[in-house]
């Protein structure tokens, strides 16, 4: 027993000595910035922004997630609703924070290509736990806490590193490499934590690559692919956690992207890799109806359901990326890439969301700015309001950009900002009401150029006056350009 204690004492302080002699991302600002999630604690009025920077061309040793007080930024940052500075034009001044108030606990490390980010409110109070994927090395799960006043970050399992990468349970550990039989899942980049029904306090991470090793020695083979599932409150992985998906049959191969989770059913989107349509799926949350028994007596063996809907041919989509479910579960949105060579938003309503059966019924597609990713809800009595992400660059005359907003009610796009910033991905939504009218300011990690956007939208009823006010972070410069500095990888003004 001493001389086990004894190893883990040497490699923690291994490790801690390694990320002391590292190349560390800059603490103040945002690196290729993916994931994003906000949250209000008790006592706080603007709330904590929580960003994954994924350090994507690798300038560093690895990547970092942020806690920003938003407090302490709200004074340059206009009153949500009040009256905006305005140009000669009318037009909304929009200031830049380049400085960013981050200190020594509000920031740790985890490892580069960090894909979404979810937040769970601990149940006790204490705060929030971050889940945060990443695609780098042994496709690690970072699991970070916050202290009860949101701001302060500490790394779950290892309280006292700076460090959350040691921690991370891997979700790619081969079984010849002493995982004891566990599959492989490569590539995560989806993570969704469950509010209600069988899916509360339920984390549900997605992988891009199919498994590269054999699970056990019969039933999973190589290619398949899963989504897992956790307890948020013990975040650890077992046999028990990875749910197998749909596959085509054949070469095809269907790879899990984002998910959204139910009451009963989690839902997935995908890509696709051959000539084939990704599917939307629903997994049952309730482990005993999830498994179904096929055959009878010595010969019956169970197996995982799975439902799925094929995108099919008439909308021709080689990608099902971001996905988003109304808080009544009665309808469902995704953002559609190569759907009959343009991006589209698909609207559909959820047909028994908590029966046996599930299905979808197909409202109607909108049309999206190319690169289509990220989709929030907004939930409204008179129709939901969407908002998408698009990474392409647009000039679309009829407001298509970088971030759409489509109004449910109308069955319209409302509102599109195309020079919002380069290669927008993540969303985050703080909603406000304050009786008489209902308000919501959004943020939008942008990943080209390092910072974050901040939009208002003074009145949910009136979600054709969406504006940015506010960018956060310094603006970086591509690290192979031949401009940039080199004191400061990666970075420009």
């Amino acid at each position: 027993m001493r001389r086990h204690a004894l190893i883990l004492v040497a490699a923690v302080v291994a490790g801690c000595n390694a990320v002391e002699s590292s190349r560390l991302p800059p603490p103040d600002r945002f690196y290729f910035p993916t994931g994003i999630a906000h949250a209000v604690a008790p006592g706080s009025t603007e709330g904590t922004l929580y960003v994954a920077s994924a350090n994507f061309d690798k300038c560093y040793d690895y990547g970092q997630v942020s806690a920003v007080n938003l407090d302490v930024v709200s004074p340059r940052l206009p009153l949500l609703g009040g009256a905006y500075e305005r140009d000669g034009a009318g037009k909304v001044l929009v200031d830049e924070i380049t400085e960013l108030p981050v200190g020594k606990d509000e920031r740790r490390l985890i490892q580069s290509f960090a894909g979404e980010l979810a937040a769970w409110p601990k149940p006790d109070g204490s705060g929030m736990r971050l889940f945060i994927p990443s695609r780098a090395e042994g496709s690690p799960l970072h699991v970070v806490d916050t202290g009860a006043d949101g701001t302060s970050l500490a790394c779950y399992g290892d309280v006292a590193s700076d460090s959350c990468i040691f921690a991370a349970p891997s979700l790619d550990v081969a079984p010849e490499r002493g995982n004891d039989g566990l599959p492989s899942a490569p590539a995560p980049v989806g993570v969704a934590v469950g509010t209600v029904g069988h899916g509360a306090n339920r984390v549900f991470v997605t992988h891009m690559q199919p498994a590269t090793a054999l699970s056990d020695t019969s039933t999973t083979p190589v290619g398949y692919n899963f989504v897992l599932e956790l307890d948020a409150a013990n975040p650890g992985v077992t046999k028990e956690s990875y749910i197998p998906t749909l596959q085509y049959s054949g070469a095809a191969t269907i790879m899990t992207q984002s998910v959204a989770v139910g009451r009963r059913y989690a839902y997935l989107t995908s890509r696709s890799a051959g000539e084939v349509y990704p599917l939307i799926q629903f997994v049952d949350l309730d482990p005993d109806r999830r498994l179904e028994t096929v055959g009878e007596g010595d010969a019956a063996q169970q197996y995982v359901r799975v439902r799925g809907y094929a995108i099919g041919t008439t909308y021709r989509a080689t990608d099902a990326r971001g996905i988003a479910i109304s808080a009544d579960e009665k309808r469902l949105y995704v953002a559609l890439r190569g759907a009959s060579n343009a991006d589209k938003l698909l609207v559909a309503d959820i047909i028994g969301p908590d029966s046996d059966t599930p299905s979808l019924r197909v409202v109607r597609v909108v049309p999206l700015a190319p690169g289509a990713d990220q989709v929030r809800v907004i939930d409204r009595p008179n129709g939901n309001l969407v908002l998408v992400t698009s990474a392409g660059e647009t000039t679309d005359p009829k407001g298509l950009g970088a971030l759409t907003v489509y109004d449910d009610g109308i069955g319209e796009v409302v509102a599109g900002l195309f020079r919002l910033g380069k290669q927008p991905y993540g969303v985050a939504v703080n909603v406000r009401e304050d009786g008489v009218v209902k308000r919501a300011r959004i943020y939008v990690s942008l990943f080209g150029e390092g910072r974050v956007a901040v939009v208002d939208m003074p009145d949910v009823t009136k979600p054709e006056d969406t504006f940015p006010v506010a960018y956060l972070g310094a603006k970086q410069i591509d690290s192979n350009s031949a401009g940039r500095q080199s004191a400061i990888c990666g970075v420009g003004e």
